[in-house]
């Protein structure tokens, strides 16, 4: 066992996804400690057996609800606050995670203090079954651009991250910073998922150097369950930076961190707010309107298929006319989860 890495399985339903990737776990992912951290609706928390998975220290926790995004936000922080490793990797029950990545890049936050968090590429993939739990893998294509933010100075990497946004929760990262970011958003009420995964991922960046290898790290399956398809949770105007009061926090915050100065200075903030103004909030708000307007019938007709024959042999047929990619289908550790996720 190596005690350096607990992860932090969070749950809202979806119980066959989370036996599965309990199965996975059991015979490829049993080296690290996995707390479930779960929110299931009243009644309906997953069943842990853990005779079933012998070969995994498992601690589940119940907690209420998920009806909001501060309960996901608590129950991170809760579930954090549980464990005594050196370092945290947050994953979902549609994620499947390389064990010889993963401690490759513990290797490296060891030997490497000055660096908050690191990770590994991360392809998107989906089944072409039709419960999209064992199947065909199809639909494979880069999750998430495989960049580092490696300046010395916070500013400079705050720069750099705000030109080169992505998406940082699913790197392995030491506790400390874990907890403080959870903390700071309770604390300031970011309680919308935007505003979340923003102040997350700059927080995260400007805290430490963030790294990132050429190998696979994790394949994060595309289903229709994933809750990142509710267009609510992820628009700007349903988002904390309506609120003139929450954005201004959320920029004297990240202001204060990059300057590490605990006296409020006026030009310094507006140096963090015309980056972050001109790299983000102008250009998401154009492009949120319209991604919104142009999926809209597509959302539509995807809500109505979604359960039928119909969309399943559509999966199929994507199978058929897929583009091979060659780096990642050769990978030894792609062919492991490739060849799990066939059994029935």
């Amino acid at each position: 066992m190596d005690e350096r890495l607990t992860i932090i399985l969070a749950l809202k339903g979806r119980h066959q996804f989370t036996e599965r990737w309990l199965n996975f776990a059991n015979k490829n992912l049993n080296k690290f400690k996995i707390l479930i951290a779960d929110g299931s609706n009243k009644d309906d928390y997953y069943t842990l057996d853990k005779k079933k998975f012998p070969n995994l220290d498992i601690l589940q926790k119940k907690f209420p609800p998920n009806l909001e995004i501060k309960d996901f936000i608590e129950k991170l922080y809760t579930s954090s606050q549980a464990t005594a490793s050196k370092y945290i990797l947050y994953a979902d029950n549609d994620d499947f995670l390389n064990e010889n990545e993963l401690i490759n890049n513990l290797n490296f936050l060891d030997e490497n203090k000055s660096y908050s968090a690191s990770r590994g590429e991360i392809y998107d993939f989906s089944i072409d079954s039709f419960n999209e739990i064992y199947g065909n893998i199809i639909g494979l294509k880069r999750f998430i651009k495989p960049l580092s933010f490696e300046k010395e100075n916070s500013f400079d990497r705050f720069y750099e991250f705000a030109v080169n946004r992505q998406g940082l929760l699913h790197c392995i990262t030491r506790r400390d910073i874990f907890i403080e970011i959870l903390k700071i958003s309770i604390d300031n009420k970011f309680f919308d998922l935007t505003t979340f995964l923003l102040f997350y991922n700059y927080y995260l960046a400007i805290s430490g150097k963030i790294f990132c290898s050429s190998n696979l790290y994790m394949l994060h399956q595309n289903h229709k369950f994933m809750l990142s398809k509710n267009s609510k949770l992820i628009s700007i105007k349903n988002s904390g930076f309506m609120s003139e009061e929450v954005t201004e926090n959320f920029l004297k915050i990240i202001s204060k961190k990059v300057f590490n100065d605990e006296i409020e200075n006026l030009d310094k903030i507006n140096k963090i707010k015309d980056i972050f103004y001109r790299n983000f909030i102008l250009e998401k708000l154009v492009y949120y309107e319209d991604v919104e307007l142009n999926k809209s019938l597509k959302l539509k007709i995807l809500d109505l298929v979604k359960d039928t024959l119909v969309f399943s042999l559509y999966l199929k047929a994507k199978n058929v006319i897929k583009k091979k990619n060659n780096f990642i289908e050769n990978d030894v550790n792609y062919k492991i989860i490739k060849v799990f996720l066939k059994q029935e």
